[in-house]
């Protein structure tokens, strides 16, 4: 592997080493979530259900890159300068581990619809039944703090290269028949 060595000015190659960390915690995460469930009678067959969901993990593990490693050594940070290994000044080894750093936070918007009905009320030759189900999710807030100092950010419909977050939103329909055993 290479990366820019702002220390020499230089980019030497290296070998480069992903190892595990024993001294990883359990993620946590705190979820607050409350739902209706809307089922009228004077609507044979239909229901609808609407939640609302706010989630925040703590602890979430990170794996800083090579970039990442060698630019808070370079910063200062100590405990990043730990995993570069040197000879002679060049970089002969970056050593990448996991560490409990990350945090993440999703609120949304859950809502479903659902129909089931007779065929004969479209049409009275039909037999059979039909079922209706939507299913949509609307993301109110995706970020992220990787740990590494950069900061909270949003991730809310960002389908880029290193990151990626949620869609704004998505929906999922499914229609379906029975009639009898088929």
């Amino acid at each position: 592997r290479s990366v820019f060595d702002p220390f020499t000015n230089t980019t030497p190659q290296f070998f480069g080493e992903n190892t595990g960390n024993p001294d990883l915690l359990p993620e946590e995460g705190d979820t607050f979530e409350v739902g209706l469930v809307f089922q009228p009678s004077f609507i044979p067959g239909f229901s609808a259900s609407i939640d609302y969901w706010d989630i925040e993990l703590k602890g979430a593990v990170a794996r800083p890159n090579d970039v990442q490693i060698i630019t808070f050594c370079f910063q200062g940070r100590q405990q990043f300068c730990n995993n570069v290994e040197r000879t002679n000044g060049v970089i002969t080894k970056i050593t990448q581990f996991p560490f409990n750093l990350a945090s993440q936070k999703r609120t949304g918007i859950d809502v479903e619809l659902s129909q089931n009905f007779e065929a004969s009320s479209l049409n009275d030759s039909w037999g059979g039944q039909f079922s209706v189900n939507a299913v949509g999710t609307f993301y109110t807030k995706s970020s992220q703090d990787d740990g590494l100092g950069g900061g909270s950010y949003s991730t809310l419909g960002d389908m880029g290269q290193f990151v990626v977050g949620p869609p704004d939103w998505r929906a999922l329909l499914n229609v379906g028949y029975a009639l009898g055993g088929f």
